[in-house]
């Protein structure tokens, strides 16, 4: 956001064409770093829901670097290759620091939003069934969150991969003026770990640490004793985290003129 408010917003500040470029390079950066940190926050949820066995967790850390490593590989073609051009008077007028020309090898961008939609529906389907076979019969409060907010995540982002996908296909009739599916896509992805792991952290009860740690290290033998939680935790996770509302209202105005594409 730091970066983001010295390259992107009209602040009047002058930055040489240059600087623009290395601003844009490192957001770029930032933008890939947190985007992977939040959705590799998921694939832990989804790890530990599986009794935290090592075949699971090396099966999960696999399949995930399998269509992230080529995403980001593809996807910096496009981002990491883009370059800043000087201000037209319009824009200079504006008060905003830097412009771009539009990106190159929009055909690579494409391939990578394909993979990342696979890679969301992968997660999707094996958390649909770790649910179905393993937590059909849960209750509590634990496994409510975790199935709510993960759905809610991985249901949005993959609709809004796949339109960004279609999108960035060449000669697609589909366009975004106004980088909207952009906005989309990087607000919910962030918004929506965020808001998994804060609801986590309010479900207060004397055996969450218990049943959290038997969840992530039990043994072949051994099975998660889930039912401790009672229905007098039902409230701590239908809470609303405080001030969580207004600020993606606030987010969602700002006006995006980011240098870089959706993250995926």
């Amino acid at each position: 956001m730091a970066q983001d408010l010295v390259a992107n917003l009209p602040n009047y500040a002058v930055v040489s064409v240059l600087g623009c470029e290395i601003f844009a390079r490192t957001t770029n950066i930032s933008i890939v770093v947190t985007h992977f940190s939040a959705e590799g926050t998921l694939w832990v949820c989804l790890y530990a829901l599986m009794e935290g066995k090592k075949r699971h967790f090396y099966i999960l850390v696999l399949v995930f670097l399998a269509f992230t490593i080529p995403i980001q590989i593809l996807q910096g073609f496009a981002t990491m290759t883009q370059t800043a051009l000087p201000l037209d008077p319009l824009t200079q007028a504006l008060g905003f620091p830097c412009s771009f020309y539009p990106p190159n090898h929009m055909n690579l961008y494409s391939i990578a939003t394909y993979l990342a939609v696979a890679r969301n529906l992968v997660a999707l389907i094996l958390g649909m069934y770790t649910f179905t076979v393993r937590y059909r019969k849960q209750k509590n409060a634990l496994i409510r969150v975790i199935k709510r907010e993960g759905g809610m995540y991985f249901l949005s982002t993959l609709i809004l991969k796949f339109f960004e996908a279609l999108k960035a296909t060449p000669k697609s009739p589909i366009k975004d003026k106004y980088t909207i599916i952009w906005s989309l896509n990087w607000l919910c992805v962030n918004v929506f770990a965020e808001r998994l792991l804060l609801l986590l952290k309010k479900i207060d009860h004397p055996g969450t640490q218990a049943v959290v740690s038997e969840l992530m290290f039990a043994g072949e033998k051994t099975r998660p004793t889930m039912e401790i939680f009672e229905e007098d935790s039902q409230t701590a996770s239908e809470d609303t985290v405080g001030g969580l509302s207004s600020r993606v209202e606030r987010m969602g105005e700002v006006k995006s003129r980011e240098p870089g594409l959706a993250p995926v």
